[in-house]
């Protein structure tokens, strides 16, 4: 980001938000992982990520899959 002198206030909040999507991905894997009985489902807010913009991320994953499905019929 820096190399291309991409420093501005838009970009930073994009590389903060990425992080944060990935650490939340990260503690899920985690919890799929081991012993999901024992262990506590990772929130969004625990990652100061909004659960509406997490459930309308899996509805457009999940939608782009449908469609990928059906186009291969």
């Amino acid at each position: 980001m820096e190399a291309n002198m991409f420093e501005d206030e838009s970009h930073l909040k994009a590389i903060r938000y990425c992080i944060k999507q990935a650490l939340y991905n990260q503690a899920l894997s985690d919890w799929q992982k081991n012993n999901k009985n024992k262990m506590q489902l990772p929130q969004p807010e625990d990652f100061s990520l909004s659960p509406q913009d997490i459930e309308r991320k899996e509805q457009k994953a999940l939608d782009q899959i449908q469609n990928y499905i059906d186009n291969k019929k």
